[in-house]
């Protein structure tokens, strides 16, 4: 990676000093802009980012009322809150001081400094400690061991605000990193999330000031929405809510203009891996002993000394505000898909049907979990709310531990289950023979009991198909490990709009689109007949 340089915006109406300041700072290895006035300093913070901005509080020296460079100072701490403002005047008032250096309600103050114009020899000075203050390690070496940070762009969601240009996003996460890991001497990063994540997730291997390798770390780099929002919920619902040491034992987050990151410290993880790639090359036998430990030792073990039991409430408006669906989403998307890979299509006579291949017709999963009579008793506690397989860590002793906090809430205990047994059935299983998976499924939701399955014969000795099996076995066991208020028609309609939610991620791969509808369908096939039964 390059030479790190800081940027330094100039903003004072005498050309002189916009000259002889502007020296100064390159000199010293800055990238500086300067401005003549207020107009002019807005239009370049519409179009740069800057670290430090010096602005000249009178702009008009002609007018002796002229106080533009505050009315600039407040106009850039709303436009980025992270640059640090050093004000240049001749005349400081006690109130112009208060109104820079007053910290407000977020407890940041305006402006960083003030530097009287009769003590400009102590510029460079200020300048290196606003540098210290916004806390940016120019020196630290980064290596990007799979150019992961030129991938940001397509990993990070934007919501209501503008997506930066790929430069920008590239320029902001080394930031991002070199604030994160302010002190050390040198990182290695590696991408961890793949596919359709809004967050970008890396393993940070650093290394201290004395050549001695530190532990690995995980740092996301996301909106700052989201992860403002996981720090909230992380601290709120998680830091100390049991003492487990497979969950982060600290937290840092650090912003630019566009982007926020945050960096988890685990107490002892080592190296790691994601459950999903650990899932590909692990055996059967490793696979249940980590889904044990995650749910029995990792996965908040004590939360059900708060948990309260719901008797016979509406799981339709439990599950979909918590995955986030809505019915305009679910026909958007069912209509969309037909006609689509495996041609299933609404039956023409009966529109609350689907129509699979070679004429297999089930519920309109869509339809059923609109309108079908939902309630069941379940049990409300503290989940993490998006367990999958890049949600869960393993490190070199098979022991599971939780990263990405952003959904942690109050909800239905068994969605830590469900969730997990829907990413694996339709993202971790690599198989394409769609008639495979067609009788997989039927044999998954066609018995009463969900958690004693035989594998039909013809596909009994289908390896990928029967180490899956096992493993959505164990999660169902483990689901009803404690005896709480939850029941197998619960845990079905959890796994139903878990699979309409992956039915919506127009990202994913249509195979398993397809399949997470047909999982529906199915679904909704035994709900049914449980509820006329």
């Amino acid at each position: 990676m390059s030479a790190y340089h800081g940027r330094v915006l100039v903003v004072d109406d005498f050309p002189d000093v916009r000259v002889t300041l502007s020296g100064l700072l390159s000199d010293e290895g800055y990238q500086v802009r300067s401005a003549s006035s207020r107009a002019e300093a807005l239009h370049l913070l519409d179009a740069e980012r800057f670290h430090v901005a010096i602005l000249d509080v009178r702009l008009d020296e002609s007018d002796a009322a002229n106080h533009e460079g505050l009315q600039l100072m407040h106009e850039i701490n709303e436009i980025d809150p992270t640059v640090a403002i050093i004000l240049l005047t001749g005349y400081a008032t006690v109130r112009m001081v208060q109104e820079a250096l007053q910290p407000g309600p977020d407890g940041r103050s305006p402006a960083f400094d003030f530097l009287e114009k009769n003590e400009m020899e102590h510029l460079l000075e200020r300048v290196e400690r606003a540098f210290e203050h916004i806390g940016l390690d120019p020196t630290l070496e980064i290596q990007d061991i799979d150019n992961s940070l030129q991938d940001l762009s397509r990993k990070i969601v934007f919501i209501n605000t503008k997506k930066p240009s790929q430069y920008q996003f590239e320029e902001e996460a080394e930031e991002l990193l070199r604030k994160l890991f302010l002190g050390y001497k040198q990182i290695q990063i590696r991408s961890m999330r793949r596919g359709y994540s809004s967050v970008a997730v890396f393993e940070i291997i650093p290394w201290h000031r004395e050549n001695e390798q530190g532990e690995p770390l995980i740092a996301k780099i996301g909106a700052p929405a989201l992860i403002e929002k996981e720090a909230s919920r992380y601290r709120q619902d998680v830091r100390g809510m049991i003492g487990e040491h497979r969950l982060p034992t600290a937290l840092e987050v650090k912003w630019t203009r566009s982007l926020a990151g945050i960096l988890y410290t685990f107490a002892g993880l080592g190296h790691a891996v994601e459950f999903a790639d650990f899932y590909a090359r692990a055996s059967t036998a490793e696979i249940l002993s980590v889904i044990e430990n995650l749910y029995l030792e990792t996965c908040f073990p004590r939360r059900t000394h708060n948990a309260v039991s719901c008797r016979q409430a509406d799981l339709r408006t439990v599950f979909m505000p918590l995955l986030r669906l809505d019915e305009k989403k679910l026909q958007t998307c069912l209509h969309k898909t037909l006609g689509g890979r495996h041609s299933f299509n609404i039956g023409e006579d009966a529109p609350d049907f689907l129509v699979f291949d070679k004429g297999i017709s089930l519920l309109n999963p869509v339809l059923f979990a609109l309108s079908a009579d939902l309630h069941a008793d379940y049990t409300e506690t503290t989940i993490h709310g998006d367990l999958h397989g890049h949600n869960i860590l393993v490190d070199r002793r098979h022991e599971a531990w939780l990263i990405d906090f952003a959904n942690v809430c109050k909800g239905p205990l068994l969605q830590d289950y469900v969730a997990l047994e829907n990413f694996l059935r339709v993202s971790l299983v690599e198989c394409s023979a769609w008639d495979i998976l067609q009788t997989w499924e039927h044999a998954l939701f066609n018995s009463t009991d969900l958690c004693h399955i035989a594998l039909p014969e013809s596909i009994a000795q289908n390896p990928v198909i029967s180490k899956a099996h096992e493993a959505v076995l164990k999660i169902r066991q483990l689901a009803f490990h404690y005896p709480l208020c939850d029941t197998k028609r619960t845990y079905l309609v959890g796994l139903l709009f878990n699979a309409l939610k992956a039915f919506t991620v127009m990202d994913l791969p249509a195979l398993q689109r397809d399949h997470a509808l047909l999982s529906a369908a199915l679904i909704a096939e035994r709900l049914s007949a449980m509820h006329t039964g």
